[in-house]
């Protein structure tokens, strides 16, 4: 399948995200609830749709919220949902590498 390798890719970039934060706070082993699917990859750049949650460290998750810009570059959407979740609607590889720069810096 030709998407299984940015799918690999996307899966490790979040993870690291998620690591970066918890190392931002100074947390170890907390757990993290991530749900993503592909959304599409109409022009040509697999994007995902993604849901991160973590019931034990609600901070945890805006810090990842912090490392994205206030507004995604379209198509790339990027908002808090209802019960402190982080919601990524349309993203790739590239917003994900941002991100995790911006929290490595």
């Amino acid at each position: 399948m030709a998407l299984f390798e940015p799918a690999q890719e996307f899966r490790a970039l979040l993870r690291a995200l998620a690591e970066a934060a918890e190392a931002k706070l100074g947390l170890s082993d907390t757990r993290v609830a991530l749900v993503y699917h592909l959304a599409t990859d109409g022009d040509g750049t697999p994007r995902f749709d993604v849901t991160v949650a973590c019931d034990a460290s609600p901070d945890l998750v805006r810090v990842m919220r912090g490392a994205f810009p206030r507004a995604g570059k379209p198509p790339f959407r990027v908002f808090m949902g209802p019960f402190g979740d982080l919601n990524l609607e349309q993203a790739s590889t590239g917003e994900l590498h941002a991100a995790l720069a911006k929290l490595d810096s």
